[in-house]
């Protein structure tokens, strides 16, 4: 009988060393490439969103004498939470008329902190006010950046979606950068600042 015996080569400490130093570097470029489409991802999606929901609120203000979903329970005006207004406020939107088929969550607004479930903020200034709300009058002096408040704060709204942009902070509720400070990408993918969208006549930045 003949024994054969095979030469078994491991890798070397080396070896290993300059494939997992490999990993790292690819894994260095891919990660912050997938998590930057995946940012944009989620504006695109939010954006068609508030379409959505623009389209929603347009067709029940259509249905019910040109007013739009209430913000308030009746009982509990001025007192609701952030979340239980928006949840109010959709809930109208998907019953009895299903103007939307389910409510729509914010894909950037998933800290806890927020305590509200994620939805997009909405307000009704017709409800709360009795009036369009004019953004440029009712801004600080200050609370715009140049050059932004004649094409996105001069107008009159009835209404207001906004989510909290991919930095997950509200603008709104930022006492020190500029109040409802639009998003752009342009100042990076991950930067300060809301996505808005106004109605009636659906503007959106």
């Amino acid at each position: 009988m003949f024994s054969h015996r095979f030469g078994l080569k491991a890798f070397t400490l080396i070896e290993l060393l300059i494939v997992v130093a490999i990993i790292a570097i690819l894994a260095a470029i891919a990660v912050p490439n997938f998590l930057e489409a995946q940012t944009r991802s989620k504006v695109s999606r939010t954006r068609a969103d508030m379409r959505t929901m623009a389209t929603a609120l347009e067709s029940y203000a259509v249905d019910n004498n040109n007013k739009y979903p209430p913000e308030y329970i009746a009982a509990s005006y001025g007192h609701a939470t952030d979340g239980a207004r928006e949840l109010h406020a959709q809930s109208h939107l998907t019953t009895p008329i299903s103007y939307i088929t389910s409510i729509l969550l914010d894909p950037f607004k998933s800290r806890a902190a927020w305590g509200d479930q994620g939805y997009y903020r909405y307000y009704n200034y017709l409800e709360r006010y009795g009036i369009l709300l004019d953004f440029a009058a009712a801004m600080d002096p200050d609370g715009s950046p140049p050059g932004v408040r004649g094409a996105f704060f001069d107008r009159q709204s009835a209404w207001i979606l906004y989510s909290f942009g991919p930095d997950q902070n509200s603008s709104y509720d930022n006492s020190k950068r500029p109040r409802m400070m639009p998003y752009d990408s342009s100042n990076g993918t991950i930067s300060f600042g809301d996505i808005f969208r106004f109605g009636p006549g659906g503007l959106s930045v």
